[in-house]
Formats: structure tokens, C-alpha cells, sequence
């Protein structure tokens, strides 16, 4: 059993008063003002798998998951006696550390509202008053970035506009997260968190300022890699050194790569053909930076020379300078990043007669 700061978290069927309850709901709030403008909501709930409470929440977290996937709302599972502190203390500060808490402990907007297994008669009336409420709130602040993957080990570039009216730094505990979940059934739920790395804000942010974070995890294991989800939320303290956290805002985080679709090409060009076939290929690389192109074979022409994420490439097929038969080139893809990230499309043309003037034969994605 997880014990914090001398108060013992019990897995209880019956109702225990631990958290103050208001009325309409048995949804406690830290007390912060809400306006109607929607956000990404992340869910958050400290379970114990072998917990008789936690066990009837999972397949409620389930259902909402289900009811909100076409909503701005992620829902997200922790191992309570192994959850990441930062996340697992921003309840216990919400909440104040006064009573007997019962399993299983959500909240939303970092403690913004929370609740705890007191709510058992009702979960999903009373986690779906939370996801709605903090729906209606508008976002505080932007973010964007990307993971990548190390070895193993994750890496998130994360980057953060300040959109409130406030100066977010070390003084409010102004901070960013990024929360690592496989979304795969592991214990109660579908959606469960292996890693949550944080990254205090070192400057004071102003509001309309930018500024970018690299967050990294310790090293993964047991994980299924294809498997892994990313959310980056960033929260500050309004009231400085007391009281509940407020969450600005959340994002979820695409995992970095450079790629093309699709991945290689094989065309048929005729000795009869008169003009150089064209074959057009869609560009993928990670926010903020810019790939360049460049072949070796003498008989590739490729246009634009450079561009971004969701950019074309027009590789051109130059008759003039092909061999009969077959023939093998490359299209190299390299990024501005530091270190430069690499791509190499094979390319495969037969030049002779065929029934077709220009066939792609083989387009992989």
C-alpha cells in the first residue's frame, strides 16, 4: 500500500466521505472560473488492479473512451502504486491532504477537479460531470511538437505559446509534461501510462511568448512499441506556492519520421514514349524542419529541391539519358535537424518494349 505524507490509500465497496462533494455531483473543484471554449481534456485515474473499486472503474474508462473518441478527450490509466510523482502529487495537492481516500483517485486539468472512489455508486455520471466541465473551458495555451525514439528511450520536442495573462515561470511552478501510454489492454483499461518525463520552466514565459522544451524518458521496457500514444500538457499554480494546479492546455504529440508514400517505385517506360514520366510522391517529416532531395543516377530529375512535412516530390523519368533494360537509382532525403535525419527511395525503371508507355508497376506505402 502507497502511503504519502502519512495518509494510506484504501480499495473500499462501500462509500466513504473522503473527498468534500458539492451538489451536483460528488465532483470536488479546486476553485477555478470556467468559460465555454473546448480543449483537450486529459482524463487521469491512479488505479489498483487487484482493487474491488478500481476494477468496477476500469470498464467505465472504457466506455467514455468510446463515447468521447470523437472529442478532444484522452483517458489515461495509472498504476497508483507506481504512478509518476508530479502527476500523482498534483491530486494529493487538490485535494489538500485531509481525510481517508478511497481508490480509485481522477482528476482533470492537473486537480482541477478530482475525485476519488466515493463516487462508486455513479463513475460514469460523475467522471463524464468532469470530462464536460473541462471541455468547456478554453485553452490557456498551445502547444506542438513530435516524439522520437532513441534506442530505447523517447525524446519529445515540445513547444509552448503562452496564451493566458499570466507569466508562467518557476515562481507558479509553471511546468511542462509529457504523458507516455500504450494504448493496449494492460491491466483494468486500454490506455495505460509507462512513462510521464517533466520539465519545469527555467525562464518566465510572458504571455504571447514562445518557448520549446526537450523532455526525455528513462529507458523503456516491456513495451509495445508501435503501441505508444504521447501527450504533452504544460500546468502552472495560480495561486503561486498553494493550491491546486490548473492545466492550460494538452496536445498530442506525433512520433518523428521522415517518409515518403509511397516508400519505392517501379515503372515500365516504352522506347516509344515521348515525354519524361512524372511520378509523384507525398513527403512526411517532423514539425519544424525542412527536408532536401537529391539523386545520383544521371537519369532522375526531382522537383521541389527541398520542402516540408505533407510537401510533394515530382520525381521526372529522363528518356533521354535511360539504358534498355533495367535500372536502378535512389532518391536521397535528408532533414535539418541536428543530427540530420536520412531517407533513401529506391527506384526501379525498365526501358524497352512494353505494352504501356508508362505503367507504375510496384508503389509500396
Amino acid at each position: 500500500m502507497r502511503v504519502l505524507s502519512g495518509f494510506a490509500l484504501f480499495c473500499l465497496t462501500l462509500l466513504m466521505l473522503v473527498v468534500p462533494v458539492n451538489q451536483e455531483g460528488n465532483v470536488k473543484a479546486a476553485g477555478i472560473a470556467t468559460t465555454a471554449t473546448a480543449r483537450l481534456v486529459v482524463f487521469e485515474n491512479f488505479m489498483r488492479p487487484t482493487c474491488g473499486n478500481s476494477q468496477r472503474a476500469g470498464p467505465v474508462l472504457d466506455q467514455l473512451a468510446t463515447e468521447y473518441a470523437a472529442q478532444p478527450v484522452v483517458i489515461l490509466e495509472y498504476d497508483v502504486d507506481n504512478a509518476p510523482s508530479d502527476r500523482y502529487n498534483r491530486w494529493w495537492i487538490a485535494h489538500g491532504y485531509s481525510g481517508v481516500v478511497s481508490l480509485p483517485m481522477a482528476m482533470v486539468g492537473s486537480g482541477r477537479l478530482f475525485a476519488d472512489g466515493a463516487v462508486w455508486r455513479d463513475f460514469a455520471g460523475a467522471y463524464r460531470q468532469m470530462i464536460n466541465d473541462e471541455l468547456s473551458r478554453p485553452p490557456q495555451a498551445a502547444l506542438s511538437g513530435a516524439a522520437e525514439r532513441i534506442g530505447d528511450q523517447l525524446r519529445f520536442t515540445v513547444s509552448v505559446t503562452n496564451l493566458s495573462n499570466v507569466t508562467l515561470s518557476w515562481d507558479n511552478a509553471a511546468t511542462v509534461h509529457v504523458l507516455v501510454y500504450e494504448e493496449r489492454q494492460i491491466a483494468l483499461t486500454g490506455r495505460y501510462v509507462r512513462a510521464a518525463p517533466v520539465r519545469t520552466l527555467q525562464q518566465p514565459l510572458a504571455p504571447g511568448a514562445s518557448t520549446t522544451v526537450v523532455l526525455e524518458t528513462e529507458p523503456l521496457t516491456g513495451v509495445q512499441w508501435d503501441a505508444l500514444r504521447f501527450v504533452a500538457l504544460i500546468d502552472y499554480r495560480p495561486g503561486g506556492t498553494s493550491g491546486a494546479y490548473e492545466q492550460l492546455q494538452a496536445a498530442t504529440l506525433p512520433l518523428a519520421r521522415l517518409a515518403s508514400e509511397p516508400t519505392e517505385v517501379t515503372a515500365f517506360v516504352d522506347t516509344s514514349a515521348t515525354g519524361d514520366p512524372p511520378v509523384q510522391l507525398k513527403i512526411f517529416a517532423p514539425p519544424g524542419e525542412t527536408w532536401a532531395a537529391d539523386e545520383q543516377s544521371g537519369w532522375l530529375a526531382v522537383s521541389p529541391s527541398s520542402g516540408v512535412n505533407g510537401d510533394s516530390l515530382i520525381i521526372t523519368i529522363q528518356l533521354t539519358s535511360l539504358s534498355n533494360g533495367w535500372q536502378q537509382g535512389v532518391i536521397t532525403l535528408t532533414t535539418d535537424a541536428s543530427p540530420p535525419r536520412s531517407l533513401t527511395i529506391p527506384i526501379r525503371v525498365f526501358f524497352g518494349e512494353v505494352s504501356h508507355v508508362y505503367l507504375p508497376l510496384l508503389n509500396r506505402s
